[in-house]
């Protein structure tokens, strides 16, 4: 795999004078690798680009030969053959891996599958079981789609489906119902057309498969093994890159590489793959093997893989020696929220002082008196119940980590920093409630109404909670017809659907869906969340709003803990946007949590 430097030289100069893919300097005696696309040169592949560019791959003595796919192009077959490396591919590599290809996937780039269904919206009654007996166009490697449809015990069998031109002109013109397509990519040449068109997401009924993952062949792993390793970690840092600089990496896909996609188009496709990776919240190219299983089970339940299918051999394990600094600066990191977390305390402890000395101030006037004490004992009953069990806890992992005698393997250790991160997050989280619902009662929030798009905050908070909801295999749904800027306070209202979508996670049945229905009028913007949970009693539906009267926060299906105060937050931010907020529930059936406001503040 030496490629000697003069040649590489002719063949950079070559590719420029093609107007193909630049190059940096390339250097003498590098590994080559060929890397096929699983399709056309666009912001789906900015991390190979940048790393390219960037000159990422070559520090890690290697030249990556970018191929961009054709139409008929088989990713898989080529590396195979050995036309490439590596290649780009979907989840259902799987099944080939299941026939006997020596297949393994080194990296999962998009933690979330692209792949949904599309079709022109006619009215609010718009379904998946629309679909059924229609005309579909669908691509290749779609197969997830097709477990989709079964799932929902949608006859395949009567459905007309028919080969995919790789663009939504039959969907518009009529020709078909409905069509294949990347989250990525089609839904914005329906929005420039302004066509309002429904999304059918996989993820609405537990099928959460992964997207553009990369793959190799055994020999590879077991020949070139430093090989990989290099070129896995210069792609992250390209990813990581190029998520961060994503206007810098758009201009130089459109200059470089391809001006098929608009600037606009390439940067719709940037946002919407960047909540795919979720870069935030898992590391690039993160291989979960519990949830390869389930997607192995997924198939298996649908006919496509035998129920004794097997991932051994199929899944990529650096045995590189690890490197501990990020470890370590992850401790730092911990320590340093600790310290934060204290000083948040304090604060508390002040505004508890304050608030004993007002209420001392105000004893002749006895109904403030009582206000202010059910103020201080709740406020004290959250601090020292809701928070004593998550820092006991955060304290337990910090023993586990510094302890000198735990001999810690690295998967080991990265399962303790997942948990740790986990309760750090709900105990996080919980301060930020009790802090904002604090400045809520001294009128220190302040209301800044202007215009905003509600589907941008739920989309953004599905996101926040996507691990969690994961974890207990939730999907979404959202029904929205229309997207319209409404008046509101951006800051207020993300911590109102914030709180709502988090308590529809903590509070659902395994494997269900959560359904978000948006509708915006001239006059009214009205959002529901229905979950399919533990549901509440009628009883204590009309104390949920109400921190007089409201109980202590019930835990979640998985123990989850909260501070009990979101809903009644929730309730003070509507109230001032003259809105009005409230639940239905039946209990064993789940719960309805709706709210409007006017556009007149």
């Amino acid at each position: 795999m030496k490629l000697k430097g003069n040649l590489l030289r002719r063949i950079g100069l070559g590719l420029i004078l093609l107007g193909g893919i630049s190059f940096n300097s390339i250097g003498q005696n590098l590994d080559t690798i060929n890397l096929q696309l699983k399709w056309k040169h666009q912001f789906q592949f900015a991390g190979y680009y940048v790393a390219f560019e960037k000159g990422f791959y070559e520090d890690k003595g290697l030249y990556v030969n970018i191929i961009e796919a054709e139409e008929n192009t088989d990713v898989i077959a080529d590396v195979m053959e050995g036309k490439a490396d590596i290649g780009i591919a979907t989840s259902d590599i799987l099944i080939a891996r299941n026939k006997g290809l020596p297949l393994v996937v080194i990296a999962n780039i998009f933690q979330h599958s692209p792949y949904v269904f599309l079709s022109i919206s006619h009215d609010e009654g718009d379904n998946i079981h629309d679909l059924s007996g229609k005309s579909i166009m669908l691509e290749n490697h779609a197969e997830e789609l097709l477990a989709y449809l079964k799932t929902e015990q949608i006859d395949i069998d009567n459905i007309n489906f028919i080969p995919h031109s790789y663009s939504p002109k039959e969907l518009i013109a009529g020709v078909v119902f409905a069509i294949s397509a990347y989250l990525t990519d089609e839904p914005f040449r329906l929005l420039e057309q302004n066509i309002s068109y429904n999304t059918f997401n996989p993820r609405s009924s537990g099928i959460d498969f992964y997207g553009d993952l990369l793959f190799t062949t055994e020999p590879m792993v077991s020949e070139q093994t430093q090989v990989v390793n290099k070129f896995l970690k210069a792609t992250q840092k390209g990813w990581d890159y190029a998520l961060r600089n994503k206007e810098e990496v758009i201009r130089v896909i459109y200059q470089k590489y391809s001006q098929r996609h608009s600037l606009d188009h390439l940067r719709f496709e940037a946002e919407k793959t960047e909540r795919l990776i979720m870069p935030e919240v898992i590391e690039i190219g993160y291989i979960n093997p519990d949830r390869w299983n389930r997607i192995g089970e997924i198939y298996a339940d649908l006919g496509m893989l035998p129920v004794d299918f097997s991932t051994n051999g199929f899944l990529y394990t650096n045995n590189e020696k690890p490197n501990l600094t990020k470890f370590y600066l992850i401790i730092l990191g911990v320590l340093i929220l600790s310290f934060v977390i204290m000083l948040i305390a304090i604060r508390f402890y002040r505004l508890n002082h304050k608030l004993s000395v007002e209420s001392l101030e105000r004893q002749r006037l006895m109904e403030e008196v009582s206000a202010a004490s059910k103020f201080k004992d709740r406020l004290f009953s959250i601090i020292s119940h809701d928070l004593k069990g998550p820092i006991g806890t955060l304290n337990e992992f910090m023993e586990i980590l510094t302890d000198e005698d735990e001999d810690l393997s690295e998967a080991q250790q990265k399962q303790v920093l997942l948990k740790f991160k986990g309760s750090l997050s709900n105990t996080y989280e919980m301060l930020q409630t009790l802090l904002l619902w604090a400045l809520s009662q001294k009128d220190e929030q302040q209301f800044n109404s202007q215009e905003n798009h509600m589907l941008k905050l739920i989309e953004k908070n599905i996101n926040l909670v996507s691990v969690k909801a994961e974890n207990k295999n939730i999907g979404f749904e959202i029904l929205c017809e229309e997207d319209k800027a409404f008046l509101f306070d951006a800051d207020m209202m993300d911590i109102v659907v914030r709180n709502l979508i988090s308590n529809s996670v903590k509070y659902s049945n395994e494997n269900s869906t959560v359904t978000i229905q948006l509708k915006i009028s001239t006059s009214e913007l009205s959002f529901s969340i229905t979950d399919k949970g533990t549901g509440i009693a009628e009883k204590d539906l009309s104390r949920l709003f109400d921190f007089e009267q409201q109980m202590n926060s019930m835990p979640g299906t998985k123990g989850e803990k909260g501070s009990g105060l979101g809903l009644v937050l929730c309730k003070e931010f509507i109230d001032k946007h003259k809105g009005r907020i409230w639940a239905n529930s039946t209990i064993g059936k789940g719960s309805s949590f709706n709210f409007t406001i006017p556009s007149e503040l």
